[in-house]
């Protein structure tokens, strides 16, 4: 058989799933050793995944890819797809922490769709631990028919044969899901809502007394695997509870533990801030067409220039106000555009959005 050949312009070293392969290590590519053994814990994945562990790094850092293989039957090459990067700070632990575990999602739309996606995709989870329950059977068919998840058309057989179970379901919809589940968690699963607004207390309350509870607020950008999440914990939530909720979550983006009492301010923030900053990106493509510019030129300068922005902050560590002097020269163009949106109060309506935004959150959870 013909050695599969990976074209790769860092130094990782790439290790094959079950049948653990030798890898060697090129300038321009890496060649991967068949059936040759290493040392290593057998790992029960797709035969389509493949762990990078960085060279030269320790032996506990790992960093996680999916590849695809492509369809040559003589596996002579294979392709990066385009997941990102999933980087685990204690490899051994979190590598097998869902080794035996199945996650069942009640309610498969959008953001549970989302996060189905992001643990196939950062290798946590098979698509047979992922069970899913959706009252839209063409719901249903549609995710397992994509993502080769098991389908499950009985609630409480889901609920008795997962260890996590994610309700994904509309607010609305809680409180029939939690009678229905109540008497199917003798076994003391984890629970994770991200439904909207709905206190740890209420969902507590709906469930088997010792249930432990995480709620989660993540945005939309979950859809691209790039959400912000934030998590709360309930009573008797453990640290490594915690951990395996942080997992799934890094798996759609970042995550980041907070009190449940922050909640209403994490939702007027980064639950409806994509809401806010898409609004400035629809007014700054406008204003580059009234400027001449062509829509579609207009638009993908607006997105790039957004989105290197973001990244730049970001990888950076810099302050906003930093970075914004840098390219703010005296009397140029940048500065003149500032004063304007300082003068039309943009800044104070950003501080009056999020405010407005978390009290309206407050007012719905009173309403609950």
């Amino acid at each position: 058989m013909a050695h599969p050949s990976l074209a790769l312009n860092s130094p990782y070293i790439l290790a094959m799933t079950t049948r653990a392969n030798l890898i060697k290590s090129h300038q321009s590519h890496i060649t991967l050793i068949i059936n040759l053994s290493i040392r290593s814990y057998p790992l029960k994945i797709s035969r389509h995944t493949f762990f990078l562990l960085r060279q030269g790094a320790k032996a506990s850092v790992i960093v996680i890819r999916t590849l695809s293989l492509c369809r040559n039957r003589h596996l002579n090459t294979i392709k990066i797809v385009s997941p990102p990067w999933v980087e685990v700070a204690d490899g051994k632990r979190r590598q097998f922490m869902f080794r035996d575990i199945k996650i069942g999602f009640i309610g498969g739309g959008n953001m549970g769709e989302a996060m189905i996606r992001g643990l196939i995709t950062a290798s946590l989870f098979t698509p047979d631990q992922i069970h899913v329950f959706d009252i839209s059977t063409p719901r249903m068919q549609y995710l397992t028919g994509t993502y080769e998840i098991q389908p499950s058309t009985d609630l409480g057989h889901l609920a008795k044969s997962s260890q996590l179970i994610v309700l994904a379901v509309k607010p609305q919809m809680m409180q029939t899901v939690l009678n229905e589940l109540r008497s199917h968690l003798s076994h003391h699963p984890l629970v994770i809502s991200i439904a909207a607004g709905i206190p740890i207390a209420d969902l507590v309350h709906g469930l088997v007394a010792g249930t432990h509870v995480i709620r989660v607020m993540p945005n939309t950008p979950a859809l691209v695997l790039e959400a912000a999440s934030a998590l709360a914990r309930g009573p008797g939530v453990t640290d490594d509870d915690m951990a395996q909720a942080l997992s799934l979550f890094r798996a759609v983006g970042k995550a980041f533990e907070v009190d449940e009492s922050l909640m209403d301010a994490v939702t007027g923030l980064s639950g409806s801030g994509p809401g806010y900053l898409l609004l400035v990106l629809e007014s700054l493509i406008d204003a580059g067409v009234l400027m001449g510019l062509p829509r579609q030129v207009a638009r993908e300068l607006v997105l790039q220039t957004a989105l290197g922005t973001a990244k730049m902050a970001q990888e950076t560590g810099k302050h906003p106000a930093e970075l914004k002097d840098l390219i703010t020269s005296p009397g140029g163009t940048t500065i003149r555009g500032l004063s304007v949106l300082e003068d039309r109060g943009v800044r104070g309506a950003l501080l009056d959005a999020v405010e407005a935004a978390t009290l309206r959150s407050m007012e719905l959870g009173r309403k609950k």
